[in-house]
């Protein structure tokens, strides 16, 4: 008897060993607030996210990956300096115009990209879903803050849609700006979300602008967009989508049109710069 109680106790212990070990490792880690141990552990353990990903997402999108069943199936992310912001600072500290000095490079605007595609279940019989999500942060304090844009742009030949509504307008969408006081950790995050993507072609993806709040000078920008999408179950394939930041550099804003090859993007021009990397995965 005492054999079969040792036993049986061995193999609760051994049980909640992952369980612990989990635990540890997540309160080592930053998780969004909001976000509960468990909860953190089903989206390591079934959405598939890393634990350094969690960062990239708000609590309330985190938790409609739970819902909906998420998936990742691809990743990446980048960090670009926009050359335009390198020159203005050059310029304002009358640097010398022929070059750009390692000085000036090291205090260069960065952003750090971020996206994710994930498969979800779906509400639609017949079909598959998708869910497409783009995240930025500002690392630095950009010098020119207008209206900015972000896209995820997509080939036509995939043959994924757009959900829309009655009125023909694009519907589960999402976009989020946040502002807040650099150097003050408590300070509270100001946000406002759109429902409604600012450019869209059915076939090829969508695109928000928003207005980088420029006052007080010392500001934290960050902030996403999401957009779910459906294809036939019959239909299979291979494909990148590309997750594009435009950030324009006059009193203007950015501008979105159905680009060759990756669909819906930031429209080429003289007074914005873009940056954008691809994921692919098959589908």
């Amino acid at each position: 008897m005492k054999k079969v109680l040792l036993s049986v106790a061995t193999v609760f212990l051994a049980a909640l060993m992952p369980l612990s070990g989990f635990a540890a490792s997540v309160e080592s880690k930053i998780i969004p607030e909001g976000i509960s141990k468990k909860e953190a552990r089903i989206l390591v353990d079934e959405v598939g996210l890393d634990e350094d990903e969690l960062k990239n997402f708000p609590s309330d999108v985190l938790k409609s990956l739970i819902e909906n069943g998420a998936v990742k199936i691809a990743s990446n992310e980048e960090v670009h300096t926009f050359e335009k912001e390198i020159s203005e600072e050059v310029n304002e500290e009358n640097s010398d115009k022929s070059g750009i000095s390692p000085q000036a490079l090291e205090k260069g605007t960065d952003i750090k990209l971020a996206a994710t595609a994930f498969k979800v279940t779906s509400d639609m019989p017949g079909y598959k879903k998708f869910y497409l999500y783009g995240n930025f942060e500002w690392l630095k304090r950009p010098v020119f803050t207008f209206t900015d844009g972000v896209s995820l742009g997509y080939p036509d030949n995939t043959k994924w849609f757009l959900p829309t509504n009655s009125k023909g307008d694009v519907t589960q969408h999402e976009t989020q700006y946040c502002y807040r006081v650099d150097n003050n950790v408590t300070a509270p995050w100001n946000c406002s979300k759109k429902t409604k993507p600012s450019y869209s072609s059915l076939g090829s993806g969508v695109g928000t602008n928003f207005t980088l709040q420029s006052l007080p000078s010392n500001l934290l920008h960050q902030g996403y967009i999401g957009q779910y999408v459906y294809v036939k179950d019959t239909e299979s394939g291979t494909t990148n989508v590309r997750f594009e930041y435009g950030h324009t550099t006059v009193t203007a804003e950015v501008s979105f049109s159905v680009l060759p090859t990756f669909g819906v993007g930031v429209t080429p021009k003289r007074t914005t710069e873009a940056a954008d990397f691809l994921l692919t995965f098959s589908y």
